[in-house]
């Protein structure tokens, strides 16, 4: 279950990189169906219905096992864990 929860975790730590940084230059050469474009305040706002959305692109399911797994994940690294900026 650990390297279900890593796996996940991974993947939205990329997806929100992904946001600052320019489309990769081969992306045009991907189906439109197989690419997803997520912004870091989408992705914050609405973080497990974000993550709904990449499962459904993949074509993966969001198991009854994930589903918890990936939510305490997100609970316990909230945005503002470590402080915030003022």
């Amino acid at each position: 279950m650990s390297s279900l929860r890593s796996d996940t975790a991974c993947r939205s730590r990329a997806f929100c990189r992904s946001s600052v940084l320019p489309p990769p230059r081969d992306r045009d050469s991907l189906p439109a169906d197989r690419s997803i474009d997520v912004r870091f305040r989408e992705y914050m706002t609405d973080q497990m219905g974000t993550e709904e959305r990449i499962y459904e692109m993949a074509d993966l399911d969001m198991t009854d096992e994930a589903r918890p797994s990936l939510q305490a994940y997100l609970d316990s690294h909230s945005r503002d864990r470590h402080g915030q900026l003022e």
